[in-house]
């Protein structure tokens, strides 16, 4: 009797250390949890088209960390996703999901040796910047983060968003000094005579001209390179200008102008050579300078009389390389750009057309046009023409066909995992998208399948907004979205997470989750009805196949438990210890058992 109550007093103090030893270790994983954050870092400024990378790592670790799984958001519109690389030995990436706008990775530690423990950059995200045509302003967030340690116990860490700036080179002062440098060009002609250029000067030119091309071909130049570009050409340009001959030998009467008289002149000469002996009077007529006076003489000044007599002014001319550019296309504007037209005396003016008819003027220094009021959806002809003072215009300049942008109505974003084990929680995430005008309340009406899942609640995704919920209809839930004195939802923005739970079933099956109206409201109280949208999820059944930490789920916190076992084998004295991470069954815990759980989790 006294040997019973000594085994039953034995496993009361037993049971007293084992769970006073479990509220002890419950200790740091609560500080962990109050310090451990996401950090995101990397350049600030890119040029549109240009591939850039951000680094991601953890600060405020102060306990083993073996497996996280983190979601990324950005702008699709704005950025590319090019893929992500791991920056230490032995942590790798176990698995990547990728939709516009969110990616998620799973990654692990490889065994207890190659644990986070310390703040740590981990992984390289690659990113590319849209060819956009415009200055942007872009957000990187990571949200949904969390971490565990080697027994599983799963820690939601802190996110962190990064900023970059998209800038955008403005080229089109550049491509029109091309255009008008290469006009120069193409119409010199080199010779001695008036109106000429010395031999070489073209080819210089032409030196400049392509080294201005290479900048203007490249699609990440800088702005400061494209205004060097601009400035060196504009010298060259001014340089071959001023290289033109302006006067020619046969002035023989001194009044600064080749007319009749001078070859009269060369003509009462006629025949004269260096051998007679009046030759000092004569020699001013002899200006093919081969001590003669002949045909040759009367020839040059007569091209002089020709070279100087006022011409009938031309149109202006084009350049075969002409263009007209279209930028900035909405419903109801756009804007065009072109290259600029060459002639003798200088275009005065552009005239701009719209399906043939003129709608604007601007100077011949300008080359941009803005038009406003447009149609949406609909087909347009635009042309520009160059004009001089004469009242000439040409007939031949670039013209364009585009279509204006349809005008947009707001849609719905609703997304969210896509599978749950039975038993288990899951929120889809409701938002906006194609925002054009602001938006105060919203009533939205959701249809679920009451029998395979129970409805837990919304919690609101952004600052100054509240909800009224109405539930009281089984299979049903109406949410009252109202922003309380807040700014209004005017651009794209998630808004709400509705939580759910998922019931034990027995057999696995397909659950949708319809949002079935919505109803937006202006500051004036116009209503406006949007469509709505589906979502399904597969509810599979119960399974404690890689459950290693027995919480009815498969998650990050069964990975860091495969991850702690990393390298174990069934040669090992502690196998018995490992063997539940041996999820493959093969004897030994590696890379692939650290696949499998990741793609459990993912499903």
């Amino acid at each position: 009797m006294r040997k019973r109550k000594k085994n039953r007093t034995f496993l009361v103090y037993a049971l007293l250390i084992l769970l006073s030893a479990n509220w002890f270790a419950d200790l740091p994983l609560a500080n962990a949890e109050e310090s451990i954050r996401a950090s995101l870092s990397g350049e600030d400024t890119v040029q549109a088209g240009q591939a850039f990378s951000l680094t991601y790592g953890l600060k405020g670790v102060s306990e083993a960390v073996y497996a996280q799984d983190l979601t990324i958001r950005y702008d699709a519109e704005q950025l590319i996703f090019l893929g992500a690389d791991s920056m230490k030995d032995h942590f790798s990436i176990i698995g990547l999901s990728e939709a516009p706008g969110h990616v998620r990775i799973i990654a692990a530690s490889h065994g207890a040796d190659n644990a986070i423990q310390r703040d740590s950059e981990l992984l390289t995200l690659r990113w590319s910047s849209q060819p956009l045509n415009h200055a942007a302003t872009s957000v990187v967030s990571v949200i949904d983060t969390v971490v565990s340690n080697g027994d599983g116990v799963e820690i939601s860490v802190s996110g962190a968003t990064h900023t970059v700036q998209i800038a955008v080179a403005n080229k089109w002062e550049l491509l029109s000094l091309i255009a008008r440098a290469q006009a120069a060009h193409d119409n010199a002609v080199e010779g001695g005579g008036l109106g000429q250029y010395p031999k070489g000067a073209k080819a210089i030119l032409l030196t400049a001209i392509n080294s201005a091309k290479t900048v203007a071909d490249q699609a990440d130049a800088t702005q400061q390179q494209i205004q060097l570009a601009s400035t060196e050409l504009e010298e060259a340009l001014r340089v071959f200008l001023a290289s033109m001959h302006t006067s020619e030998p046969g002035d023989l009467n001194g009044d600064s102008k080749f007319t009749i008289g001078d070859l009269a002149i060369a003509a009462a000469s006629y025949g004269k050579t260096s051998a007679d002996p009046d030759w000092a009077n004569m020699v001013k007529a002899d200006v093919h300078a081969d001590g003669k006076i002949d045909i040759a003489d009367l020839a040059i000044i007569a091209r002089a009389i020709w070279s100087s007599l006022p011409e009938t002014p031309n149109t202006p001319e084009w350049t075969a390389v002409k263009r007209i550019d279209v930028s900035g296309v909405t419903s109801s504007g756009l804007t065009l750009t072109w290259s600029g037209a060459a002639d003798p005396v200088g275009v005065t003016e552009y005239k701009v057309y719209q399906d043939g008819n003129a709608i604007g003027t601007v100077t011949g220094s300008v080359y941009q046009y803005a038009i406003t009021g447009l149609k949406q959806s609909t087909m347009y002809s635009f042309k520009v023409e160059a004009g001089i003072a004469s009242g000439l215009w040409s007939t031949n300049g670039p013209s364009v066909t585009v279509t204006t942008q349809a005008g947009h109505s707001p849609s719905v974003l609703f997304t969210g995992q896509e599978s749950v084990v039975g038993g288990g929680s899951f929120a889809l995430i409701y938002g906006l998208r194609n925002v054009t005008q602001s938006v105060y309340s919203q009533d939205i009406t959701i249809l679920y399948d009451a029998e395979h899942m129970d409805f837990i609640g919304v919690d609101t995704l952004g600052e100054g907004m509240s909800t009224r919920i109405d539930s009281d209809i089984r299979g049903q839930v109406r949410v009252m979205l109202t922003n309380q004195g807040a700014a209004p939802v005017n651009e794209d923005a998630d808004l709400l997470s509705l939580n759910w739970k998922a019931k034990v079933l027995d057999q696995p099956a397909i659950a949708t989750i319809t949002i079935n109206e919505i109803i937006l409201t202006d500051s004036k109280g116009i209503e406006t009805r949007i469509s709505g949208a589906t979502h399904q999820i597969r509810i599979s059944l119960a399974d404690k196949e890689g459950d290693l930490n027995s919480d009815n789920k498969i998650s990050v916190g069964d990975l860091a438990m495969v991850a702690a076992a990393y390298g174990g084998t069934s040669a090992d004295p502690e196998w018995a210890k490992y063997a539940r991470a041996d999820v493959n069954h093969d004897r030994k815990v590696d890379i692939e058992d650290l696949a499998m759980t990741a793609k459990w989790i993912f499903r």
